[in-house]
């Protein structure tokens, strides 16, 4: 007779509700361990080091629906043993239908809830039907993908003098000559970079504006975003972007050249309304200024024309450095004089992110959803060692448990039904099972 590893393992091991309480348990613990892994590998990680097959937000999902499967599965078996646990403690026959039925759906459990009969069972089914289906939805919502800005540092070998002038060249007279030569210059020069180094670099360009006051001719740098390649060519004279307001200087979007106080980079477009002119000041610095210096707020394209300064003198002193560093490259052009300059580079990486109310709720919902449900399961299942065998729910079942009574065993239905002092129903249902047993009449 072959070996059997079955006749080895003892009765009580084998009929512990393995495939309905522990499987179940066991892949729900996984699950909610995987998904807490997967969210944390994510967020603030590229969304290129994933597969477009096998992305946070799939593998998640996925998980979270196999676990809603088998806890349902767990819950169902749970039902079952539910059942017998409380038949054998006793239960009035009007609620042997209602305790059962109440775990078929939620329906059932509402209309036992409605007829007065308050089965936990049926409160228990319809907090699973509301906590578990969302399940999986919840999990995949709790990561999003968003661009999101990154800096880093390098050196570029541009042409610029190994002295640039000093940062404060208060003795630097600007005059027309200057300007004009400058203009010229940087209209007939192109600035090269290398692409590798400074990818989609950005650079500083003379550009003159006018508003509806008068036409402007000072020396003015703006920043721009849009070239193609490495090579950057100053744009020609355009009229102002927007209607009523004067755009101003802004400096570099990208540090590509350096001073003793570090690279030189700024992210904001400041613009201003026409109307400070009409005070009289000749200097758009001193312009800005005579308007509330203590409101600072960053310009948007709703409202182009909102203050965003802070001194009037840091300014001046920056638009000189801006001037010194700029006669330095061409003088560096001139001599074919280079050097490694650092830079403070920007990039955009597409990263997964739950930062966002909505992620940060839905991730909470999913983690009190999957333990709601671990634990339903768990409670439905609460006290199946206290039953000596498997059970069904077969009409085969039900009719054995009423007719067969041991009194070394727990009490059978037939003892429930008596305690209910309901003997009619005792009497015709043993009766029928009775006749059934004999081939006389059928149930």
């Amino acid at each position: 007779m072959p070996f059997s590893w079955a006749c080895r393992v003892p009765d009580r091991v084998r009929l512990l509700p393995w495939l309905s309480l522990f499987l179940p348990v066991l892949l729900g613990i996984a699950g909610l361990a995987g998904n807490v892994t997967i969210r944390s590998l994510a967020i603030g990680h590229p969304v290129s080091n994933w597969s477009s097959w096998a992305d946070p937000q799939m593998l998640v999902s996925g998980i979270g629906t196999v676990c809603v499967a088998v806890l349902t599965f767990g819950f169902k078996g749970g039902a079952k043993t539910s059942f017998w646990v409380r038949a054998r403690k006793g239960m009035p026959l009007s609620d042997v239908h209602y305790a059962w039925e109440s775990t078929t759906s939620v329906a059932e459990a509402a209309k036992a809830i409605w007829r007065g009969k308050s089965l936990s069972v049926a409160w228990l089914t319809i907090l699973f039907v509301v906590a578990i289906p969302g399940n999986a939805w919840l999990w995949a919502h709790f990561l999003y993908q968003d661009d999101v800005a990154l800096s880093y540092n390098g050196t570029a070998n541009i042409h610029i003098t190994p002295k640039i002038l000093p940062p404060f060249p208060l003795a630097l007279t600007i005059n027309r000559p200057i300007m004009t030569a400058y203009r010229e210059y940087l209209a007939n020069t192109a600035v090269q970079f290398p692409f590798n180094v400074c990818d989609k670099c950005s650079v500083d360009t003379l550009m003159n504006e006018a508003n509806k006051f008068r036409s402007m001719d000072d020396l003015m740098f703006s920043h721009y975003q849009d070239f193609l390649g490495s090579s950057f060519l100053p744009l020609p004279r355009q009229p102002n972007l927007y209607e009523g307001c004067l755009e101003l200087f802004t400096k570099l979007g990208q540090s590509l050249y350096g001073t003793r106080f570090g690279a030189m980079r700024d992210k904001y477009w400041w613009h201003y309304e026409d109307d400070a002119f009409g005070m009289g000041y000749q200097s758009h610095i001193a312009a800005a200024y005579a308007r509330r210096p203590d409101i600072q707020s960053s310009s948007t394209r709703e409202h182009p024309c909102d203050l965003d300064f802070l001194s009037p003198m840091d300014d001046i002193l920056d638009m000189y450095r801006q001037l010194a560093v700029r006669v330095s490259v061409i003088v560096a052009v001139n001599t074919n004089e280079t050097q490694y300059v650092p830079f403070i580079g920007e990039r955009t990486e597409r990263q997964w992110l739950a930062n966002k109310e909505r992620a940060q709720l839905c991730y909470h919902a999913a983690m009190i959803t999957h333990i709601v449900g671990i634990l339903l399961v768990i409670f439905m299942h609460w006290g199946f060692w206290k039953l000596d065998r498997g059970y069904s729910m077969s009409p085969l079942e039900l009719m054995n448990a009423v007719a067969h009574c041991s009194d070394e065993s727990a009490r059978s239905l037939l003892h429930i039904l008596r305690e209910a002092e309901d003997n009619a129903s005792v009497s015709r249902l043993k009766g029928c099972f009775c006749e059934d047993l004999y081939g006389e009449f059928t149930l």
